[in-house]
């Protein structure tokens, strides 16, 4: 088990999120390992920003494989298109609104 002495690690919070393993710290964002050509930021939403509101939304621009919402920070979130073109549609007719 690793301490927050532990050259590998900066601050305790670092260290809070090792696995009890010790084997790797774990992911901070779930959305990480997501295709970054179909990944769209949506930033701006409110405390209350609904998964499936947003999920609806998306849908008129193609197929959506997954949304995130941030909730510590609230006000934004990751939606994950099927495909590249779907997301650039979304990105181009969303934008601003």
């Amino acid at each position: 088990m690793a301490y927050p002495e532990d050259p590998r690690f900066q601050t305790v919070d670092d260290y809070e999120l090792m696995p009890p393993d010790g084997s790797k710290k774990r992911q901070l964002n779930p959305t990480d390992d997501w295709d970054i050509e179909c990944k769209v930021y949506i930033g701006g939403l409110g405390y209350g920003a609904d998964k499936q509101e947003i999920e609806n939304v998306c849908q008129r621009f193609g197929v959506v494989k997954s949304v995130w919402v941030a909730r510590h920070p609230p006000g934004f979130a990751f939606v994950l298109f099927k495909s590249s073109y779907d997301a650039d549609i979304a990105v181009k007719y969303m934008n601003g609104m």
